[in-house]
């Protein structure tokens, strides 16, 4: 009995000694490298090899109903299904 308590004291001693190790702290450490931003070109300016595959028209502002009403029914696909054990009807099985 005394020989297991001085081997659980000395592996807690080293332990502690272990963890009491002093380190430092630096944020710039775990810190992310420094972003580069990569400026684009002007997005109204646009070149195409084909212009006239591309007309150029107006745009125009559409009245939409802000809600689809229709008729039917949206389903599972039951042959796509995977079936799984439920681990609560395991853990009550009567034995």
């Amino acid at each position: 009995m005394m020989r297991t308590c001085l081997l659980i004291t000395a592996v807690f001693a080293a332990l502690f000694s272990l963890g009491a190790c002093k380190k430092e702290f630096s944020p710039a450490d775990g810190a992310a490298p420094a972003q580069q931003v990569v400026r684009g070109g002007d997005p109204s300016i646009v070149t195409v090899d084909k212009p006239d595959q591309f007309p150029l028209v107006t745009a125009e502002k559409l009245e939409a109903a802000a809600q689809l009403q229709a008729t039917g029914s949206v389903l599972p696909d039951i042959s796509r299904e995977i079936p799984v054990i439920s681990l609560a009807v395991i853990g009550h099985q009567e034995t």
